[in-house]
């Protein structure tokens, strides 16, 4: 994350480039001990505007005196950028600040210095809007489409008084699209990466919610929900990453009783909006859930789904014929799109009542029989739904005859994230039955039996389902389109195909070369997608290095875990240990430490060490063997070579 900017570079004789330390370096940057690239962009640095934090400069005074020099120049190129490419707020007809007449006025003047009151001009403006309801609204319908174009054109059948759009969860809007903008329109801005716009227009939209901009509770929680999706920078997630957006989101769902819908006349515009709102709560909540493998915020009784008709393509039926970005057709199979996530999310709320938290998973007092009777009904809901996507979720086929341009790589995005999704899903009730088998069984190899043999071809079966996704989304060009929580869905598939290519190579294995060079097409399609994702999201540097960790945990132990299981035993000619992810998988103590340690990461922010890990899971044997010495820790002359040459690569490859 942190920038180079402020590092000057210079080249000695040998054609090596030494850099100097930066003159000065803001409060924050200090004392994180990161380069600062202040003295070159101006406060805010790069580090503090990607991270929201405010960045304050200790300036010496012959700083100072060349800054007032150069004042009055910066001010008015400022204010001419500002006149080129955004208007106030006030310029617009359909917005509106609820709150301006309480507003002290040294906070407005701070909103206005800040550029929290100002929206790109039209012509970008519509960009920004179309983006949005082609790439964030068919998975979070909180807002009617229809409704909202009548408002932003100002149509005559619109009521000046009441259809305005609140400016916070505008600005939250544009936070939410922004990332899906071509570069020439964020250059157009000033913002050179996708990054830069994320961290701005976030910005922008927390200092309007902060300083109680609006008072609408329905407003607060719609622009809640969409700046949920904000992820932090590596030197943040460690102690941001449960930053309450979605918290905030349902509170006030609860103040706009949109957990009351039912109790509103079913055709009428209250009952509509409601039931938009507290579903799409869930569907942040089960999905941020499954991504952060955390516990749900809300809980089967809270979220008041039986008994209550879910959120379908029923009510979306009215914006069928009034979307402005999608023709009819597409409307529709966008519709069954989305019936098929909430079913999915119907099904994850059992599923993650059971996996998360995962220290706490196995001491929720259920009886070995009712969690084996909860464990058969998701796996029975999970095959129930696959069933019926197959079904309903258009092929390509299907898509090129119905759709063209934007409209059918729209279809081809959702349903593959769909099925990345579906596939996650898979991986934590996966994981879930392995740590309870491993829990109550007293064998060396508690997964090796028949039926974890199965669960963990399972699990196989999901990582490379997910690569299909990827590869699918990175020849139609549409990865880019694709949610910060795709990020999580693609982390164990790379750690596991990172380890399968690394040790297989290290171990100078040829017995199967086409099988290893189809791994190193897989990892190549995996490593590509994270690429895009560190492009245009904020923590992946932060993941990447938890993998990168992982996997020298996870080398020494596979070389060190010599016992066969099963499925080694019964496949003659089966390549060894440190050779494929099936090796790996079957190895019960190497497989649950290296994908719960994973999993901990996301839960946590941070990679536990030995002994919070032995904490965490105390009780279970399978986690209690004392590890071996660490890549890290271990004296080179007792390392394996192939540990040294693979330990060489790590990096490389993860570049």
């Amino acid at each position: 994350m942190a920038s180079e900017a402020g590092d000057k570079a210079v080249t000695t004789q040998d054609n090596t480039k030494v850099h100097k330390r930066a003159s000065h370096a803001c409060l924050v940057c200090r004392a994180r001990k990161v380069r600062c690239d202040v003295t070159v962009r101006g406060p805010p640095c790069m580090n503090c505007r990607l991270d929201g934090d405010e960045c304050e400069v200790k300036w010496s005074r012959r700083t100072k005196r060349q800054q007032g020099m150069m004042s009055e120049m910066d001010g008015f190129t400022a204010n001419v950028f500002c006149s080129l490419w955004y208007n106030s707020y006030a310029y617009y007809q359909f917005l509106v600040l609820t709150n301006l007449s309480s507003m002290p006025p040294q906070d407005y003047r701070f909103l206005e210095q800040q550029g929290c009151l100002h929206i790109p001009t039209p012509t970008i403006l519509d960009g920004f809007v179309r983006h949005y309801f082609l790439y964030v609204h068919p998975i979070l319908p909180i807002i009617d489409e229809g409704a909202f174009w009548d408002v932003y054109y100002q149509r005559p059948k619109s009521q000046p008084c009441d259809d305005k759009i609140s400016l916070l969860l505008f600005q939250s809007m544009l936070f939410s699209c922004c990332n899906f903008l071509p570069q020439t329109t964020l250059t157009q801005l000033g913002l050179g990466t996708t990054r830069k716009a994320r961290a701005m227009f976030y910005r922008r939209a927390k200092l309007l919610f902060d300083l109680d901009t609006e008072c609408s509770s329905m407003a607060k929680s719609q622009a809640a929900l969409l700046l949920a999706s904000y992820s932090f920078s590596a030197y943040e997630a460690p102690h941001k990453h449960n930053i309450p957006w979605l918290s905030i989101a349902i509170h006030h769902a609860r103040d706009a009783e949109a957990h009351k819908y039912e109790k509103f006349d079913v055709n009428s515009e209250e009952h509509a909006v409601r039931k938009r709102l507290w579903w799409g709560c869930i569907i942040r909540d089960r999905i941020l859930a499954l991504g952060m493998r955390r516990a749900m915020l809300l809980t089967p009784e809270q979220s008041t789904i039986v008994g209550n008709v879910p959120l379908s393509r029923f009510d979306l039926a009215d914006e069928a014929t009034r979307s402005l970005v999608y023709d009819f057709e597409t409307k529709i199979l966008l519709g069954d799109i989305l019936g098929l996530l909430v079913e999915l999310c119907i099904i994850l709320t059992d599923i993650l009542d059971l996996a998360f938290p995962i220290e706490d998973c196995l001491k929720h007092g259920r009886t070995n029989a009712e969690a084996g009777r909860q464990i058969q009904n998701c796996q029975k809901a999970l095959v129930g739904w696959r069933r019926e996507a197959t079904i309903r979720l258009p092929n390509k086929s299907q898509t090129s005859r119905i759709c063209k341009g934007e409209q059918e790589g729209s279809l081809v995005l959702f349903a593959n994230l769909l099925w990345m999704y579906y596939y996650a899903s898979q991986v934590a009730l996966g994981h879930y039955e392995i740590l309870r088998t491993a829990a109550i069984t007293t064998a060396a190899s508690p997964s090796d039996t028949p039926e974890n043999i199965q669960k963990h071809f399972e699990l196989q079966t999901a990582a490379i389902g997910t690569v299909g996704c990827l590869e699918e989304l990175l020849a139609s060009q549409l990865i880019k389109r694709l949610p910060v929580t795709a990020i999580s869905c693609t982390a164990l598939p790379l750690l596991l195909h990172f380890l399968d290519v690394e040790m297989s190579s290290a171990a100078a294995d040829n017995e199967n070369p086409q099988r290893l060079e189809l791994m190193k097409y897989r990892l190549k399609i995996l490593k590509s997608a994270m690429e895009v994702y560190r492009f245009q999201y904020e923590g992946v540097e932060w993941v990447s290095d938890a993998i990168n960790q992982v996997v020298k945990l996870a080398q020494v132990g596979a070389m060190t875990d010599a016992e066969p299981s099963m499925l080694q035993r019964s496949r003659p000619g089966s390549i060894g240990v440190s050779g494929s992810i099936e090796a790996l998988n079957f190895q019960p103590r190497w497989y649950l430490r290296i994908a719960f340690t994973i999993d901990v990461a996301f839960s946590k922010g941070r990679l536990p060490d030995d002994a919070q890990f032995l904490r965490s899971f105390s009780g279970f044997g399978v986690f209690e063997t004392k590890l071996p010495r660490g890549v890290q820790g271990a004296p080179q002359q007792f390392r394996p070579k192939a540990c040294i040459a693979w330990e060489k690569k790590v990096e490389v490859h993860m570049q």
